[in-house]
């Protein structure tokens, strides 16, 4: 009889510390903390730009092996959409757009962007959804795409 009391005790003892456990602590493990990061190339008509090539994505922050690879993931993203041949387009449509004076509105502007929104960041799990968008001065074109790291 004293050892199933005794049991009982304990077991009673470690649902209340299971119970009573700071959430805060528990939540703090399951999501991670980032900075948006924002690349951007751009060129000026006068005080106006007109140009406009920029990617946007998370910095996870933390020192483990899993963050420093999804933060080299996202960074080679960034630095292969900088590269491509759209951004040279774009910037040598804007200098022929400002040169002939074709720009038609005091705000019209030709670009290639990657704007970026986490989505989930919770349990270990972060997702975000990346938006890009491209105006070359009459054709405009978006796709969408994703991240998801577990």
């Amino acid at each position: 009889m004293n050892k199933l009391k005794i049991i009982f005790i304990v077991v009673i003892c470690v649902i209340f510390y299971l119970v009573n456990l700071p959430i805060s602590n528990l939540q703090a493990a399951t999501k991670v903390s980032y900075e948006m990061q924002n690349k951007k190339l751009t060129w000026m008509d006068g005080d106006i730009v007109r140009g406009i090539v920029s990617f946007q994505y998370p910095k996870l922050k933390g020192d483990s092996k899993e963050i420093a690879k999804i933060n080299k993931v996202l960074e080679n993203a960034s630095i292969a959409f900088m590269a491509d041949e759209n951004v040279e387009r774009i910037k040598e449509s804007t200098l022929y757009y400002i040169d002939l004076k074709l720009f038609s509105e005091f705000v019209e502007q030709l670009y290639w962007k990657t704007t970026c929104k986490v989505t989930y960041n919770k349990n270990n799990i972060i997702s975000m959804h990346m938006k890009e968008m491209w105006y070359a001065g009459g054709v405009y074109n978006q796709n969408d795409y994703g991240f998801t790291f577990i």
